[in-house]
């Protein structure tokens, strides 16, 4: 089955596909590149079973000592950080990507583990403990209350509990492809009909139209952005304001053509 489709069940049916599935099938979609999708998830498969034990420190083990899993200091915003096989292959990556092989991993050893959508830093929660788990750091524990004064000093003054709340798996592919429109508006690569093809299966609730509009006023890919900004109109209620915002953002990108 094409990507496009199987990613397209993952967004309409959870639980037909699994997170790690959906983001190889994302990250084969980008030209030139050959993921052996069932390959990748056998070597996920392989390494969840020299988990000893179905605890979290022996997950840590694995993945941060004995696998070398870390986080991507030395260019934190690079494309790859947002590829799986590429994390996979290199073993480096960002907060929500490492997550993701940890949850992988988790869920193959019956090891009860938590998606936390933290703003600016992805974290897990070892539901049985309680105890915040940091993906990009060493699977560093973290308690409640430090987590809490974090976000305190970033700003968030509201109830910081609603930002330590569970979010899906499709939140977090969202997500993922959100962190790579990111890192490509800052260095654009080639041409993107293939993240616009991906892009069209997210949730209208979850589409940043802003977000892909600045990629392409910073790459030059106007008329490609404006074509996928309509298309996606064409899904929303006429009465929807998020409808006339886009069809007005595709307007201006064409104008830029002239």
């Amino acid at each position: 089955m094409p990507a496009i489709a199987r990613l397209g069940q993952f967004f309409e049916n959870p639980g037909t596909v699994s997170l790690e599935e959906a983001l190889l099938r994302f990250a084969s979609m980008r030209p030139s590149v050959d993921v052996d999708i069932a390959a990748e998830l056998q070597r996920l498969d392989r390494w969840a079973s020299e988990i000893d034990g179905a605890s979290i420190e022996e997950l840590c083990d694995l993945m941060y000592r004995r696998l070398g899993f870390d986080g991507d200091r030395e260019d934190y915003y690079r494309s790859e950080n947002s590829y799986l096989d590429s994390v996979l292959a290199r073993r480096r990556g960002v907060p929500i990507t490492l997550a993701v092989v940890f949850l992988a991993l988790a869920r193959r050893a019956s090891i009860e583990v938590r998606a936390i959508g933290m703003p600016g830093h992805f974290m897990l929660l070892d539901y049985q403990s309680d105890r915040f788990i940091d993906p990009f750091n060493g699977g560093r524990f973290c308690q409640r209350s430090s987590l809490e004064a974090m976000l305190r000093t970033r700003g968030f003054d509201v109830p910081v509990s609603q930002y330590l709340t569970e979010v899906s798996d499709q939140v977090i592919a969202t997500r993922v492809v959100r962190n790579l429109v990111a890192s490509l508006d800052q260095r654009p690569q080639g041409r993107l009909d293939w993240l616009l093809s991906a892009c069209a299966v997210l949730p209208s609730a979850f589409f940043d139209p802003q977000q892909l509009t600045l990629l392409a006023e910073r790459s030059g890919h106007y008329g490609q952005v404006a074509d996928y900004l309509d298309s996606i109109a064409q899904r929303i209620p006429a009465t929807d304001l998020k409808r006339k915002v886009m069809l007005h953002r595709a307007q201006r990108l064409r104008a830029k053509l002239n």
